[in-house]
């Protein structure tokens, strides 16, 4: 377990690009980072639309029957109307927007490190697979050397019978091994892609640093920090916000609102 929480915190400057590289696709390319980035420009925008005044009407009548004026018959009436909110119902339907805004950046920002965290599992799990399936074909690599070694003493009557069935069974149990091993490599490559919205075949094994104890604390103790300061609660407390300032916006609905405008007859 303290293994792989030392890959999974990863390095301060890590020797390997490989780590940052998935970093960068995953903030490019994930659907869950980017359907929140949306989510947010579209926050902004009612910000934009909350503070404008309503776009002005143009209204033109035509008459069936002409009217009799003191200048002659009018059969055509033109205007121009605006309405003017008040400034109390205004800054309700603002301070609502910004919340909403401060909302959507605090859970795009959870999002973020929920998909980097994610892109730590699996890498974390893609480094000890590889490494698991090199150090598997070194030992078989070993122990078929050894026994070479074992047939050729036991031909000479310098070594026992016992001695090569067992160099032979712990051979074929770590064929086996290496077998279950290769068969992970599917189902780890969905996780990936899943991880960094992006399909790629990935190489086995990856070659990562080995990650100081001193750096582990180190990084330990700012995930602790990190899980103290959520940004999922600083999410919910600007939605919170946002739902008070929409109470105060439907309480203030009640208050007049004013028309003003031009007509040309």
């Amino acid at each position: 377990m303290i293994c792989y929480l030392m890959v999974l915190l990863g390095q301060a400057n890590p020797s390997s690009d490989a780590f940052g590289e998935w970093i960068d696709v995953a903030l490019k390319h994930s659907p869950q980072i980017q359907a929140e980035l949306q989510r947010q420009q579209a926050q902004r925008e009612m910000v934009h639309l909350a503070a404008a005044w309503e776009d002005p009407k143009l209204k033109w009548t035509y008459m069936a029957e002409s009217v009799e004026t003191r200048v002659g018959p009018q059969e055509q009436r033109f205007g121009l109307e605006q309405k003017w909110v008040l400034p109390k119902k205004r800054a309700a339907e603002k301070a609502e927007a910004r919340a909403r805004v401060e909302a959507a950046s605090a859970t795009t920002q959870a999002v973020r490190a929920e998909v980097l965290a994610q892109v730590r599992r699996v890498y974390a799990q893609a480094f000890f697979l590889g490494q698991a399936i090199q150090l598997t074909q070194d030992h078989l690599q070993l122990l078929r050397d050894l026994e070479t070694v074992i047939q050729q003493r036991y031909s000479v009557s310098k070594a026992r019978y016992q001695d090569l069935i067992q160099v032979q069974l712990e051979l074929d149990q770590l064929q086996v091994r290496i077998e279950d091993l290769q068969a992970q490599k599917p189902s780890l490559n969905a996780d990936i892609e899943a991880a960094l919205g992006q399909a790629h075949a990935w190489d086995y094994p990856l070659e990562l640093p080995i990650v100081a104890r001193d750096q582990m604390d180190h990084w330990l103790e700012m995930a602790s920090a990190q899980l103290r300061e959520t940004p999922m609660r600083l999410a919910a407390q600007s939605e919170l916000e946002a739902t008070q300032h929409q109470l105060e916006s439907a309480q203030k609905t009640g208050l007049p609102d004013f028309m003003f405008g031009l007509e040309y007859v």
